[in-house]
């Protein structure tokens, strides 16, 4: 599938009851899980980029994702920075009890406090000019306080940021960070070793389950000896990479659709396509049912079935996309766990619970991502309309529907 500066692994409104475990509409009776809570665990979420803009440069220019600053100039001009962090999916929302942002100051000024605005829409590291990036800053500016720790560390208090975040209440573009009108500017570590973090903590409650058949079973790619599945295969739990040329896909079919309908009516198009993979390797998939459903909350029967969810993306948005391609178009799926949250695979990486997702959040409120990194050929790749599939698996064990197990790039 569709590479960022680091490694990665980011806000207050109040938790939507559907949000915090309760009932999906339309799905079964929820069972309590009968595991008792957890201990109080704790997750360390890495930077996965950072930019910094000053009023000095033309509002048409971007940032700089080269050194990490945040106060005014000495000619009194805003300095302020973007900063994104991947969160994990440890907990649900009503589960964080505490989140909090640590930066390492390269001076031995330390600010007092911090503005904090929330992001709306995603950005690019060196490219969206200022005058975009002030566009996506939510209207509320939060002044939290910054509290100094150990090894010359600050710790600037995010939970209500973050469990908006894992709510669904917005969708993680990170945040920026302003000073407090002190008159300082301060410059921040960003190298391997110091670079900024978020450190979260939270018990994992009784989960009200019900909302599909299966619980999350990790399929991996790495260290295994034969790499399996991809997206696809993985919504169908099933071994095997199902690509495009298994579904029996027609480049100039496809050229056809997305010409007169656009990518929507292309999902449609590729919605059939699964539709009728299924039913012919139904046996070898042990897939006893499968059938379009009109939402992700639509009733499905729970204890025989669960949901995924398919979206498409091209690479450009012009009339004419060349499907002969590969790079040029792609697929993805999800598929819906029975607490609520929702998992992906793609074929370079191991499977994953994508964060932020839990009862009571659409899968297709926000874009998705092409890749687990958030990098800008990747972010919000897959952007058509969200289709739903109810499917009735037989077995809990993932099958092996083809004697090939071979393996791929397409997800």
């Amino acid at each position: 599938m569709k590479k960022l500066i680091c490694i990665c692994l980011l806000l207050a409104l109040l938790l939507p009851a559907a949000a915090c475990g309760a009932q999906a509409p339309g799905a079964a009776e929820s069972v309590p899980a009968t595991e008792p809570p957890n201990a109080t665990t704790s997750a360390k979420w890495a930077l996965s980029g950072f930019n910094t803009f000053s009023e000095e440069r033309p509002a048409e220019e971007g940032g700089t994702g080269d050194t990490l600053q945040i106060g005014e100039t000495p000619g009194g001009q805003t300095v302020f920075a973007l900063l994104r962090m991947d969160l994990g999916a440890e907990w649900l929302a009503n589960e964080l009890t505490d989140a909090a942002l640590f930066l390492k100051p390269t001076g031995t000024h330390a600010p007092e406090q911090l503005r904090v605005r929330l992001l709306t829409g995603g950005w690019d590291i060196y490219f969206t000019p200022r005058s975009e990036v002030e566009a996506l800053m939510a209207e509320e500016t939060v002044i939290v306080p910054v509290f100094a720790e150990t090894d010359g560390w600050l710790r600037i208090p995010l939970t209500g940021q973050v469990k908006t975040w894992l709510a669904g209440g917005l969708q993680n573009n990170g945040l920026a960070l302003f000073g407090n009108a002190d008159g300082a500017l301060d410059t921040f570590a960003s190298d391997e070793e110091n670079a900024p973090y978020l450190l979260a903590s939270g018990v994992t409650r009784e989960r009200a389950l019900g909302y599909g058949k299966f619980s999350y079973k990790e399929m991996r790619t790495t260290g295994v000896e034969t790499p399996v599945g991809n997206c696809l295969s993985y919504a169908l739990r099933d071994e095997n990479v199902i690509e495009g040329e298994h579904l029996q896909s027609n480049s100039a079919e496809m050229a056809r659709v997305y010409g007169e309908g656009g990518l929507n009516a292309l999902a449609d198009y590729y919605a059939r396509l699964v539709a009728n993979y299924v039913e012919a390797h139904k046996t070898g998939l042990q897939i006893s049912g499968f059938r379009q459903i009109d939402s992700f909350d639509a009733a499905i029967d729970p204890a025989k079935e669960y949901r995924i969810a398919m979206r498409l993306g091209v690479t450009d948005g012009e009339d004419a996309v060349d499907f002969n391609d590969e790079r040029a178009f792609d697929y993805h799926f999800w598929t819906q766990l029975s607490d609520g949250q929702w998992a992906q695979k793609f074929p370079t990486g191991d499977s994953q619970i994508v964060s932020c997702t839990g009862p009571g959040i659409s899968p297709g409120k926000f874009p998705w991502h092409s890749s687990y990194l958030w990098t800008p050929k990747s972010r919000d790749y897959y952007n058509s309309k969200t289709v739903y599939f109810a499917v009735a698996k037989d077995t809990d064990e993932f099958t092996r529907h083809r004697e090939d197990g071979s393996q791929s790039n397409q997800a």
